[in-house]
């Protein structure tokens, strides 16, 4: 068993979104974004030439995570904990701070308490994020891979500009991929 303090204790959307870059499904994203690709992100909305509306970052709450991200040296592995058992890990690359204002404005485009989604998300988002080779624990990523690839070819589809498999709460994003489309 890892010890205490080299653990990171994350949620199942986290789980799940991780896994998503890793399977490709936030083309062209397939990594945690350090500082210097944070920061660009965050200023032009791109990403390797593609629109991306803000940066791919993990930096979760809570005091625990705040003290193991604070501590973390580079090359260190940090286990990821969700439901109370091992979901993966990553090796540290990079550790570095986060605006939690700026970031909630550039998701929802608003920083509103009342939005649902901004507050839980406040809830979820802690100030410093780390990035670097992770491995998660996460294969409900290929069911719906399965789903996508039968609704494409039971609709015969020619191009696809984006899928939106949650919109909970729908935001800017999911307004922008549809706008996009």
């Amino acid at each position: 068993m890892e010890n205490l303090e080299k653990r990171l204790y994350i949620d199942k959307e986290a789980i799940a979104t991780l896994a998503m870059a890793r399977d490709g499904l936030l083309e062209p994203v397939s990594a945690l974004m350090n500082e210097n690709e944070a920061n660009e992100v965050n200023n032009s909305a791109k990403f390797k030439n593609c629109i991306f509306p803000f940066a791919f970052i993990l930096a979760p709450s809570g005091k625990r995570n705040h003290e193991v991200l604070q501590n973390a040296k580079k090359g260190e592995k940090l286990v990821f904990i969700c439901d109370d058992k091992v979901s993966g890990h990553i090796i540290v690359d990079e550790v570095f701070t986060i605006d939690k204002d700026e970031r909630i404005q550039k998701i929802y485009g608003t920083n509103n308490p009342d939005h649902p989604g901004v507050r839980d998300t406040y809830k979820r988002l802690g100030t410093l994020a780390v990035c670097g080779k992770y491995i998660v624990e996460f294969n409900d990523i290929e069911l719906n891979i399965k789903q996508i690839d039968n609704t494409i070819k039971n609709l015969d589809a020619k191009n696809i500009s984006s899928v939106v498999l949650s919109g909970k709460p729908f935001h800017r994003v999911h307004e922008r991929l549809i706008r996009t489309a």
